[in-house]
């Protein structure tokens, strides 16, 4: 399932994700198989308000591809988190 990613600058990276676990109604899990960013997302359902409404969980796990990446990771880890945060 090709996953076309925007950036910042009118870049467009094509991702390729693999649907790793799919339960109706509970998870849904997929991971790359190609592109420039490694990661793993989780989607979790799960019923809220007595069943009127669904809360949506998403968990992404991010991977380094190379030992230049995994050395960014360590270092700017701290600062990258922050921003994501504030981003979000």
């Amino acid at each position: 399932m090709p996953y076309r990613l925007h950036q910042y600058g009118r870049k467009t990276d094509e991702i390729i994700f693999e649907v790793r676990k799919a339960v109706l109604g509970e998870t849904f899990i997929v991971d790359t198989v190609e592109g420039p960013y490694q990661v793993l997302v989780e989607f979790g359902f799960e019923e809220a308000n007595g069943g009127i409404s669904t809360e949506l969980n998403i968990k992404m796990t991010a991977r380094s591809d190379n030992y230049f990446t995994a050395v960014l990771f360590v270092l700017a880890g701290w600062f990258a988190k922050w921003f994501m945060n504030r981003r979000l």
